[in-house]
């Protein structure tokens, strides 16, 4: 796995994120490989220019991505940071260093039936989750459930929602997403917790055999299916079938809950997260892009500017004009969401001393063109006045060109002859006095 790098017309900066590459091309737009000050990676999804002028649009996904990061299970992927109110809106999450379900399937072919039973556990799991804190996917299917070492992960929680609402019809970037849509919403009906569960056993036909409850083929034709077929649940694993079958009704009302789901697989054969030797291979390979190893990409992040930094509720503490003055400057950053109770984005880093100048910043202790010193929303820090170290003298304290005794070659005038013409003018006056009287 190797990013693809950035191109004339995609961001270099989003927020505290500096772009890599280009992971993948998903529902809502393109979603790069960044990486924050602090060293930490995320997936940072550009919406696409065809909704981002949608307000509606826009506030929906702000909901979901409001809710991804509040909720806190396992198997679900977390926004950290989103601002989806600029001209460019994006949201950040938790780099996930695998290929989705659909690209694992597609390149290494369908998952062992043990791997199946502990994949159907972990999103079982994850939607009832989800499910509790009152929410509803609307869109699982291959392409939003994310492979990784320690488990499946789900992805793209409240995007589904947000794109039924956009007013132009965005192509399909996910090939075949309506045959994983219940029946209830081709119809045009509103979804309810009971179109997860049909999104889960369409997942799983798909993980276990390759294909869909309702095959491939054009949108329009696959709505149809949806809505008039029965499904083809042919290869699915003896111990699914009755499970994947119950999920999948036409139906909604008479499905089963995802508790009678997580029952019904406990009861069953244990799963295992045990993949194929290519597919772990791949894992490897993501973990290495994670780590920003992923040549031929050069490193996107400059390095520090020279300015203290600053809290943005007032100057650093110990920021003196000796060297070692004080403790070592704290930076925030400045992102949509912080949550301090997690590692990351929006946490507080200790930086130690002042770091290097990167190359081409100017000496007024701002980084590279474009790029403020200090982080955070405040104005940049203001550079150190220069101290001089040289003995000041007489007329120092004027300005240059205040007088011909300014600077070090004005000439300065004896006391001696002062006094001397002090006297002789004294002189005068008492003559003119006496001749006068």
């Amino acid at each position: 796995m190797e990013l693809e790098p950035l191109g004339e017309r995609d961001p270099k900066e989003l927020g505290p994120y500096h772009l890599r590459g280009r992971l993948r091309v998903g529902r809502a737009g393109i979603a790069y490989l960044g990486r924050s000050p602090d060293g930490l990676f995320a997936e940072v999804t550009v919406v696409s220019e065809q909704i981002a002028w949608d307000p509606k649009v826009l506030a929906l996904l702000s909901d979901g991505a409001d809710a991804a990061r509040r909720l806190r299970a396992p198997h679900l992927q977390r926004v950290r940071a989103a601002d989806l109110g600029e001209s460019t809106p994006w949201t950040a999450a938790d780099f996930l260093p695998g290929p989705s379900l659909r690209e694992a399937v597609e390149t290494y072919g369908p998952l062992p039936p043990h791997a199946v039973r502990s994949l159907a556990t972990a999103l079982a799991d994850t939607l009832d989750a989800v499910h509790g804190a009152g929410h509803v996917h609307r869109g699982l299917d291959p392409s939003t459930v994310v492979l990784t070492a320690d488990g499946a992960v789900v992805t793209g929680l409240g995007v589904a929602r947000a794109l039924e609402a956009a007013t132009v019809t965005l192509p399909r970037l996910v090939p075949d997403a309506v045959a994983y849509l219940p029946p209830e919403v081709a119809r045009g009906l509103e979804p309810g917790s009971p179109a997860d569960v049909f999104g889960l056993g369409a997942v799983l036909t798909y993980a276990a055999t390759g294909h869909g409850p309702f095959g491939s083929g054009a949108s329009a034709e696959l709505a149809r299916r949806v809505r008039d077929d029965e499904p083809d649940l042919a290869g699915l694993p003896d111990d699914l079938v009755e499970v994947v079958t119950a999920c999948v009704g036409a139906d909604p009302g008479r499905r089963p809950t995802l508790a009678a789901v997580r029952r019904r697989l406990a009861a069953g054969p244990a799963g295992s997260w045990v993949l194929p030797d290519g597919l772990t291979g791949a894992f490897a390979q993501w973990a290495v892009l994670g780590r920003g190893r992923s040549a031929p990409l050069a490193p996107a992040i400059p390095a520090e500017p020279t300015a203290p930094l600053a809290p943005q509720d007032g100057p650093a503490a110990g920021v003196g004009t000796g060297s070692g003055a004080g403790p070592a400057a704290t930076r925030k950053l400045d992102v949509a969401f912080d949550d301090p109770g997690a590692r990351g984005v929006g946490d507080t880093e200790n930086l130690g001393g002042p770091p290097t100048a990167p190359a081409g910043a100017s000496p007024t202790g701002t980084g590279p063109v474009g790029t403020p010193a200090g982080s955070g929303t405040g104005d940049p820090a203001a550079p150190p006045r220069p101290v001089s170290i040289l003995p000041r003298t007489a007329g120092d304290d004027r300005g240059p060109g205040s007088g011909r005794g300014a600077g070090q070659g004005g000439a300065r005038v004896s006391p001696l002859l002062l006094v001397a013409v002090g006297v002789a003018v004294a002189a005068l006056v008492f003559a003119a006095v006496t001749v006068w009287l």
